[in-house]
């Protein structure tokens, strides 16, 4: 499409950002036919099944890394067409004197500072945030690899732009890392605040009842209790439980988020450490997650709170 600096192409601009929603939307939904084809023919894969899931883990985390890129695009489409409304009604001078490009970083802290301040959060995790606020470093908000808390250095590396239109909720993949920071840095300088042998054990309990009362609810063998549990668990809302589950399960209760084996074999307090992130982050200015937290761990998540409030 050859483009020109006038109304028709800034409507045209428009007209294709507008459209990138419904190509994420065909993007979701072909995953996940993808991924039901795939337990549908689970029992049949034989000795390739672990394969075939890695697999599917790639894809789905292409198929993320993709959403991100195309949120990003539509993003820039409509910049690009705002300019160019700018250029055609108001010169090549508006703009580069007394209007300063759009500072991303700013819209970014606005809309983090707004999350915390909503009704959703749950004080007892505001406190611990407002207490090592002014510690807070994020020291790359264009980072394209996985965002993650550095604690030799204290520092925070995410991507802003895409975290703005995080799936899994605005501003979670900040408050997920804050979680981090705030475990190690809030702890007796020895050990992070979820080194506590008694959250592990809350953590483990409260995933085996779970368990327990599904198979009881649902008149099923453990195995079938799985697989009602991962459905449960589906869906982009759901990535913290999912991640928390998974971790505890091997990953054979797992919804659409949650990491790899791998990752939790590598190390095993990364168990209580993601935990704690997940649930930080599901305080803070959602009440949909913080529910579901509560729902699925209720005596982990007391114990969250017994940890921060006894620091």
């Amino acid at each position: 499409m050859k483009l020109s600096i006038n109304e028709k192409s800034v409507d045209a601009l428009r007209t294709f950002a507008e459209t990138i929603p419904t190509v994420l939307g065909v993007l979701e939904e072909e995953t996940e036919r993808l991924v039901q084809l795939y337990y549908n023919l689970a029992d049949n894969l034989g000795p390739h099944g672990d394969s075939f899931e890695e697999m599917l883990l790639h894809i789905k985390q292409s198929k993320q890394i993709s959403a991100e890129a195309i949120e990003e695009l539509s993003y820039m489409l409509r910049a690009t067409a705002d300019r160019m409304e700018s250029f055609i009604r108001h010169g090549a001078s508006y703009g580069a004197t007394n209007q300063p490009a759009k500072d991303i970083k700013v819209q970014y802290i606005s809309g983090v500072k707004k999350r915390l301040h909503s009704s959703g959060t749950n004080p007892v995790a505001k406190s611990l945030f407002l207490e090592f606020e002014a510690n807070v470093r994020i020291v790359d908000y264009d980072f394209k690899g996985t965002p993650f808390y550095n604690s030799l250095s204290n520092g925070i590396k995410l991507n802003a732009m895409s975290d703005l239109h995080n799936p899994e909720g605005n501003f979670s993949t900040y408050w997920h890392e804050v979680g981090h920071f705030l475990d190690d840095v809030a702890g007796n300088g020895h050990a992070w605040l979820s080194s506590d042998p008694v959250f592990r054990e809350c953590l483990r309990r409260d995933v085996d009842a779970y368990i327990s009362k599904t198979m009881i609810e649902k008149h099923c063998e453990m195995i079938e209790a799985y697989d009602i549990i991962s459905e449960e668990l589906s869906g982009d809302w759901n990535s913290a439980v999912s991640d928390i589950f998974g971790s505890l399960t091997n990953c054979c209760v797992q919804g659409d988020w949650g990491h790899h084996p791998s990752y939790w074999k590598s190390d095993p307090s990364k168990i209580e450490k993601e935990a704690f992130a997940n649930m930080f982050e599901a305080s803070i200015g959602d009440e949909n997650k913080l529910k579901a937290m509560q729902h699925f761990f209720p005596t982990a998540y007391s114990r969250f709170e017994y940890i921060i409030r006894s620091r």
